[in-house]
């Protein structure tokens, strides 16, 4: 899956793989006077230097609530369509999904502080998670999680995604929450990519080597209405 600057998406598969992505990426798209897109918020966009190091957590989460904002799944009586406006929202998810010393480091942490923000703006949120243990045996099969992540895709739902160690996977930071947004896999799983939002930018990662790789896992996180 590809983005544009025009708030677009366009998808790519290799013969034999199939594509599943969010409906309108464009949600996402913040509008500012640059060359580049910024697709979604950046931890980096927080005022404070520890909000800066732990934010991850409230960044996905806002992004999260950007999209079902979109989607009229949340209503927001604030517009979100800058980098300022952003940051607003950044924020006041910051008071809901508050990171500990270790950061937001468990999916509850995360569901919890999205629901109690969904909550108070008169939304009830159902959180679906989806925990991969440090140890490999004791880890869902590798078609289960992507049957979990194209069930979060396919509600129209972004999957936060927890990752705590990166394994093999060199574009992807350990310790981290990023969105995703598309995933593309064969019938037999040989291949599985995750296009994700980090950074405000989006980009592709093999989530199959993180998987098959990774030390301390982690896990994925989507929400639906009841």
């Amino acid at each position: 899956m590809v983005y544009d600057g025009k708030g677009q998406a366009g998808l790519k598969a290799e013969a034999g793989t199939t594509v599943l992505s969010l409906k309108n990426p464009e949600y996402f798209h913040l509008s500012e006077n640059s060359k580049d897109a910024v697709w979604g918020c950046d931890q980096e966009w927080f005022g404070s230097c520890w909000q800066r190091r732990a934010g991850c957590g409230p960044s996905a989460a806002t992004n999260v609530v950007l999209y079902l904002r979109g989607a009229g799944s949340i209503r927001l009586e604030e517009k979100v369509e800058s980098k300022a406006d952003c940051i607003r929202l950044m924020e006041t998810l910051w008071r809901y999904v508050t990171p500990s010393e270790k950061g937001v480091n468990t999916l509850d942490r995360f569901c919890g502080g999205v629901k109690k923000y969904a909550k108070s703006r008169g939304i009830s949120l159902e959180c679906r998670t989806l925990d991969i243990p440090m140890k490999r045996m004791s880890r869902p099969a590798l078609p289960s999680v992507v049957d979990f992540i194209e069930k979060g895709l396919d509600s129209d739902c972004p999957v936060a995604f927890l990752n705590l160690s990166n394994g093999k996977v060199s574009n992807l930071d350990s310790w981290h929450w990023v969105t995703i947004v598309g995933l593309e896999t064969d019938k037999v799983h040989d291949r599985v990519s995750a296009q994700i939002l980090d950074g405000g930018k989006a980009f592709g990662i093999d989530l199959k080597l993180w998987y098959e790789t990774t030390t301390l896992g982690g896990g994925f996180v989507f929400f639906e209405k009841p």
